[in-house]
């Protein structure tokens, strides 16, 4: 580590060969110190041992421009965060804004953006303007029901499904049944099915979800009610048609649970050829 003014002066032979020697080491070492040169020159090259980083001098011979920064025990460059125009000004930032950040949308600083950041962004930013899919099950064992939840967001909710029944007295349908978060089970509606055992079971019903005080939750929809066993590798099962029983009730909290419940009996998931496929769909509020 040496600095030197690059000025060989009328000397002695031993003197001329130890001032070369000196700005040799001074060009080897990048002219390395922890201040700059006294002497300086236009492009010069200048290392600043305290903090690792490299300077170059400017064509004006007028000041330093920084070009990197090294981490030593790392091995390692590091890179500047700071993005800078001609004029010094930063103008943006190789760093990232946390998701909170993105997503609150309101931040002016220019910073890199992963593409999940970005995705995850326009999630909560764009209009929802259509149906969103909220949970889809497909029971691999016999269920007593099937429940939905964190639905309280959704104006409008909407389950479909087609499934069979294992064991019961079927005469007594399905009930559609909504509640607020641990709240009491109510029954807005019911889908009839016929009496026999194993019977494939098909249907849509729509649910408003407005909150508030005395808001209206209607039930509506149409449902297939098949005359032989639902098989799920066999197209021609399950043609006769039923109807599910509009139904409505008043309610002062927001509806944030759905569950169709089965009056006696369980939805088959065992059998893979007759297990269900329940959905739920929500519009925002």
């Amino acid at each position: 580590m040496s600095q030197h003014d690059f000025v060989i002066a009328n000397q002695g032979a031993s003197a001329a060969r130890t001032d070369i020697n000196n700005g040799l080491q001074a060009l080897a070492s990048l002219n390395s110190g922890t201040t700059a040169p006294s002497t300086t020159y236009a492009n010069m090259l200048w290392y600043e041992t305290d903090t690792d980083t490299l300077w170059i001098r400017n064509e004006a011979n007028s000041g330093w421009l920084r070009l990197l920064d090294i981490d030593q025990s790392l091995g390692a460059q590091l890179i500047e965060n700071n993005v800078v125009n001609t004029s010094g000004t930063i103008i943006g930032y190789l760093g990232t804004h946390s998701q909170a950040t993105w997503d609150t949308g309101t931040n002016t600083s220019e910073r890199l953006i992963s593409p999940d950041k970005l995705e995850a962004a326009i999630q909560t930013h764009a209009p929802n303007t259509g149906w969103v899919e909220i949970d889809r099950q497909e029971p691999t064992s016999n269920v007593n029901n099937v429940t939905f939840t964190g639905l309280g967001s959704y104006k409008t909710i909407r389950i479909t499904w087609a499934a069979s029944l294992s064991t019961g007295a079927l005469g007594n349908g399905v009930d559609i049944q909504v509640r607020p978060t641990a709240g009491t089970w109510r029954t807005i509606g019911r889908a009839d099915m016929d009496d026999n055992t194993g019977r494939s079971h098909h249907g849509i019903t729509t649910i408003s979800n407005n909150g508030g005080s005395e808001k209206l939750i209607i039930c509506n929809g149409t449902s297939t009610i098949g005359a032989q066993i639902m098989d799920r590798s066999n197209a021609t099962q399950s043609r006769e048609s039923g109807i599910i029983h509009g139904g409505y009730s008043t309610h002062d909290t927001t509806i944030d649970e759905a569950r169709l419940d089965p009056s006696t009996g369980q939805w088959e998931g065992t059998t893979a050829d007759r297990r269900g496929v329940f959905i739920c769909e929500g519009l925002a509020a």
